[in-house]
């Protein structure tokens, strides 16, 4: 049994999303945001309608990076990718987003839709885990310097106690 959803239902379904919800129009103005996009980013609905989404660009990412994101849109009706945005406070936050194409029957782009959801802290818990294994990586290479070295220091002692008992036995070296 299928059931077709009321148009007027689509805010109330975005707005119970968990995910950022993002509707541009064919220039890729902002038409429309959900709750989650305000808490994630920062930014009031009213703010960002009529805006570009550019005003969460964080400079972390080329302009070979959106042209290829662009080029994959409009090839495919679809991207998919992870994005690095800045909020309103400055704070940049890690996505994995997915950006789709709404066309009319015709084929012509009216909408570009937007679904994304921040990552950030499963991001910086990968790069902590990196920088312990680098970490132990550092401490193996330098117990194995060490190691190495105290052999050396254990020969060099050795041969000195060796000349140390030879010189005591010949009065001779003393001089």
């Amino acid at each position: 049994m299928s059931c077709k959803l009321a148009p007027e239902l689509y805010p109330r379904v975005f707005a119970a999303m968990g995910e950022v919800v993002v509707i541009t129009d064919a220039e890729a103005n902002i038409v429309f945001v959900n709750p989650a996009f305000e808490r994630e980013t920062g930014y009031k609905a009213e703010e960002v309608k009529g805006c570009n989404p550019r005003i969460l660009k964080s400079k972390y990412h080329d302009g070979a990076f959106y042209r290829e994101m662009w080029r994959a849109l409009f090839a495919n009706g679809h991207w998919e990718g992870s994005v690095v945005n800045r909020c309103k406070d400055g704070r940049l936050i890690h996505v994995e987003q997915r950006i789709e194409t709404i066309c009319e029957e015709e084929g012509e782009i009216t909408h570009f839709l937007s679904v994304w959801r921040n990552v950030t802290d499963s991001v910086q818990m990968q790069e902590r885990l990196l920088d312990i294994e680098k970490d132990q990586q550092l401490g193996r290479a330098v117990g194995g310097i060490a190691h190495d070295f105290n052999n050396i220091l254990a020969a060099i002692v050795g041969f000195c106690e060796v000349g140390l008992l030879r010189v005591g036995a010949n009065p001779v070296a003393k001089a």
